[in-house]
């Protein structure tokens, strides 16, 4: 059996290489020897799971890139499941703040950093117009 101790020293250090690899202001860092070491060991990165995550903050990168904010609306025809999984982190962001709604979908504060530094926005209503442009 596997002790709790290692389990989260192997989580702190994905969290960490997340937090690395995409950028983001966090205490909880790794270096590029530390992921080097580890990935000659065959150091697993990413959980099958989280993998589905990672794939779509990527995919909103990539959005990024090619429109200039993260602002993905719901109807966005090229890509359905990116504008769906854009309004579900929106959704569980507002959760986690509004601690009244028990039992509901929450985001971790690791997901939420990796989205910040991509200067995500969390409150589409602000800029509706730029919405709007992307869905036409």
């Amino acid at each position: 059996m596997i002790s709790h101790d290692y389990s989260a020293r192997v989580n702190h250090q994905r969290d960490a290489y997340r937090n690395f690899k995409f950028g983001a202001k966090s205490s909880n860092t790794i270096s590029p020897e530390q992921v080097k070491q580890l990935d000659d060991i065959g150091f697993v990165w990413f959980l099958k799971r989280r993998s589905s995550w990672d794939n779509m903050l990527k995919k909103l990168i990539d959005f990024k890139e090619e429109y200039g904010h993260t602002m993905v609306p719901k109807c966005w025809k090229r890509d359905p499941k990116l504008g769906k999984w854009c309004n579900n982190q929106r959704t569980a962001y507002k959760h986690m703040c509004d601690k009244k709604v028990k039992g509901a979908r929450s985001i971790t504060l690791e997901r939420v950093k990796a989205l910040d530094s991509i200067n995500f926005v969390w409150n589409q209503k602000v800029h509706k117009e730029t919405v709007i442009e992307v869905c036409f």
